[in-house]
């Protein structure tokens, strides 16, 4: 994973990700990274009726 000033200039010191990744072996390693930093990842459930590729879309529509 490349290294990152995490917050240094945006104040953010989490990560928001899908559930589906919670306990992967790639995202365990991420949790470890990221608290050397003193940052963590949120993991966020699905959430039934919303596509976020159909949000992509609306939001690049012009």
């Amino acid at each position: 994973m490349k290294q990152y000033k995490i917050g240094y200039t945006t104040g953010v010191y989490d990560m928001f990700h899908g559930d589906e990744w919670k306990g992967t072996e790639l995202y365990n390693n991420y949790e470890k990274e990221f608290a050397l930093y003193g940052a963590k990842i949120e993991y966020l459930s699905h959430t039934d009726g919303i596509s976020s590729s159909l949000l992509r879309e609306k939001l690049t529509e012009k």
